[in-house]
């Protein structure tokens, strides 16, 4: 596994004091001192390393979910109405993967997905592309101290010599391989084990390095976008719940952070919009509206404000180093641009738990062609 890999060998004290003094005097060289202390002490209340605590290779296997007991239906597709219920049959012609030539979805139980997949979890794994930045975007349904689900599941990339950026939603329910635990949905790789579990799932999933890691408390998203000031969402059309209250009417809208969790959660749509499919998409406009306000409306004092109030919701093993590094890149994306795409597949059930059946050759090919 990848991820393994960047993690070899302990480092000795004198390389320790080095990268601590490093990542102290970069920021206060560049920015000045009071500047420079406000990103470091942010860097040390979010900063979270990855340890290497590689899970043990077990047979294939669909451990069963204690949070999916009330799963109902026998047969190899299905839907559900509870708040658990599944990601819709979402099709490549159907989303922006439509432009990709993706294998057609074959067998019908979860048997034959592994065996259809297994081969390219056991290939060599692909060189890593230097000019790719891959990092792995979580949002937990729990306290961010201890395992919970993962509700939101995004791959970004940077490619820094073009300066396109892409983001990649992996449905929670998709049907992938979690070392140590067997075959499951990827919501549950934070439940099973820590970030590096996560981490070496995604990497094995599809073939790729994950540089770094973000993880979201989402009962924080709330105060991050009332930290922003809010955010004006152009809402596409009604969201009418299936009781005929109308949620959000279409049009602009400028909402705060209660607005957009009732937003990016509303369950229960007509159309069927309301599934997981129509909550990643609405969680991509919002994310993009926020990116967009950070880039374009905020002075570096005003995104250090944000920064400090949002740290208590926030983990990751970015160091003031890659943002110094990269802050450039980020002010010369073309966020309109930007590459917002779903995996594609169908649902289907198995021991009576509900599951997204995504071709692993599929996931591949669609981050392939992604800021490349």
């Amino acid at each position: 596994m990848k991820f393994k890999d960047k993690l070899k060998g302990p480092w000795s004290l004198k390389k320790t004091f080095a990268a601590v003094l490093i990542l102290i005097l970069i920021p206060l060289i560049v920015y000045g001192a009071n500047t420079g202390l406000r990103i470091f002490r942010l860097y040390d209340n979010v900063h979270e390393p990855i340890e290497d605590e590689s899970a043990e290779s077990s047979s294939p296997g669909a451990p069963e979910d204690p949070d999916d007991e009330n799963s109902e239906g026998e047969s190899s597709v299905g839907s559900r109405t509870d708040e658990h219920a599944p990601v819709e049959d979402f099709s490549a012609s159907q989303d922006a993967n439509s432009d990709l030539d993706l294998v057609p979805i074959e067998g019908e139980t979860a048997l034959d997905f592994q065996e259809i997949d297994h081969p390219f979890y056991e290939a060599a794994t692909s060189e890593d592309v230097p000019h790719h930045l891959n990092i792995l975007l979580l949002g937990l349904d729990e306290n961010l101290d201890e395992p919970g689900r993962s509700d939101s599941i995004m791959v970004a990339r940077l490619n820094t010599e073009t300066e396109e950026a892409a983001i990649l939603s992996i449905p929670r329910d998709t049907y992938l391989y979690i070392p140590g635990s067997g075959y499951s949905k990827a919501g549950h790789m934070t439940a099973y084990g820590d970030t590096s579990l996560a981490v070496q799932t995604i990497e094995g999933f599809l073939d790729i390095s994950i540089d770094y890691f973000i993880r979201v408390d989402m009962s924080g998203f709330e105060n991050s976008v009332d930290a922003l000031g809010g955010v004006t969402v152009d809402i596409p059309e009604d969201l009418v719940h299936e009781n005929d209250n109308v949620l959000f009417e279409a049009g602009e809208k400028h909402m705060d952070g209660e607005d957009v969790l009732d937003y990016t959660r509303a369950r229960k749509l007509k159309e069927g919009s309301g599934g997981d499919l129509g909550r990643i998409s609405r969680q991509q406009q919002v994310l993009f509206e926020m990116l967009r306000k950070l880039r374009s409306e905020l002075t570096m004092n005003e995104t250090l404000d944000f920064m400090e109030e949002i740290t208590p919701y926030i983990r990751t093993n970015i160091g003031p180093a890659f943002v110094i590094e990269h802050w450039s890149d980020f002010q010369d994306l073309d966020l309109e641009a930007m590459d917002l795409r779903t995996l594609s597949g169908i649902s289907f059930t198995h021991d009576n738990l509900f599951y997204f059946r995504v071709p692993v050759e599929n996931a591949r090919i669609i981050i392939d062609h992604m800021a490349n």
